[in-house]
């Protein structure tokens, strides 16, 4: 893992309220996100592990979070409703 603030995205649970009320809306959501709350945990884990596993433990779930994230907050974007004013008549 690198150092480099530019390399660290953003965290996605700063989007936590959008993240609770499309959870509860929408099934396939909701599973993206406990898929990605467990990935981002066993990166935890394995980044506190002293096993001779652990760099490349790390490096896995480091893509995998990376990719989950992204699938959240791509099916953000898609969420958000847009309000679109009203024509004006003429």
């Amino acid at each position: 893992m690198s150092d480099d603030a530019d390399d660290d995205p953003p965290d996605i649970w700063e989007r936590r309220e959008e993240i609770r009320q499309l959870s509860a809306r929408n099934e396939s959501f909701h599973d993206l996100c406990e898929d990605f709350a467990i990935a981002e945990a066993a990166l935890h884990r394995w980044e506190k592990s002293s096993g001779p596993d652990r760099d490349q433990r790390c490096a896995e779930y480091h893509q995998l979070v990376s990719e989950l994230r992204k699938e959240v907050e791509a099916a953000l974007d898609r969420a958000v409703i847009v309000p679109f004013t009203r024509p004006r008549r003429p």
